[in-house]
């Protein structure tokens, strides 16, 4: 994996589901790293993957003016935000229907 390579081994996923990634803080924290730096990393690679029209990473929404960061922010409460939030392509084409 991406942060593998750059931060070496470890468990630095807890969960990714339905177009949400939970970063392991834990494992960010032992390393001594920002989480906000990791968010926008791992979101900066993906916007490079085949099949993902759009990523953002959870500090970087607040401050946003993209429509769809602003719809992510409305969607979720803080507590429970993902780290980086995705979009497939698959769903805005659906949504383009």
């Amino acid at each position: 994996m991406y942060l593998t390579a750059l931060y070496g081994s470890g468990e630095w996923i807890a969960e990714n589901s339905n177009g949400r990634i939970y970063l392991q803080k834990k494992t960010i924290e032992e390393r001594k790293l920002s989480l906000d730096k990791v968010q926008r990393e791992v979101a900066n690679f993906l916007k490079g993957a085949s099949g993902i029209s759009y990523a953002i990473a959870a500090s970087d929404i607040p401050q946003s003016t993209d429509l769809l960061a602003k719809s992510i922010e409305r969607s979720v409460h803080p507590k429970y935000a993902a780290d980086v939030s995705l979009v497939s392509i698959t769903i805005l084409d659906a949504n383009r229907r």
